[in-house]
């Protein structure tokens, strides 16, 4: 009887392999390990995990935190509304005061001539 597919993949996966170091010279066994896939995936899987944990934690509780997108504060763009109207309610009041000064400095002057011609 053919197994299923799964029950084929499931099986090469708990298939064992042994990792042997020897020295070159003399032959001599170094290190022995037994791996199956399955053990790998799981190793570099909880490594990859572990990385990215690693990665988060340094850019949130480091100076790094700069570079992560931050929540806006509603508070803080409403004042600067209300800031950036001020600011244009200032510039057009001392816009026309400047109008007014030169109006009155052509005056002062004697030149009513001038002044007439600049307004028109």
């Amino acid at each position: 009887m053919e197994q299923k597919p799964k029950k084929r993949f499931i099986k090469k996966l708990k298939n064992k392999y042994k990792l042997v170091l020897h020295n070159q010279a003399t032959l001599h066994e170094s290190f022995t390990l037994t791996l199956t896939p399955l053990n790998v995936f799981t190793a570099f899987s909880s490594l990859l995990v572990l990385y990215g944990i690693l990665i988060v934690l340094l850019l949130k509780f480091t100076p790094l935190n700069i570079y992560l997108p931050q929540r806006p504060d509603y508070t803080a763009l409403k004042k600067q509304k209300q800031l950036e109207y001020q600011l244009d309610s200032i510039t057009k009041v001392q816009h026309a005061n400047d109008e007014k000064l030169k109006a009155l400095q052509f005056i002062l002057v004697g030149d009513i001539d001038s002044a007439e011609n600049g307004k028109k």
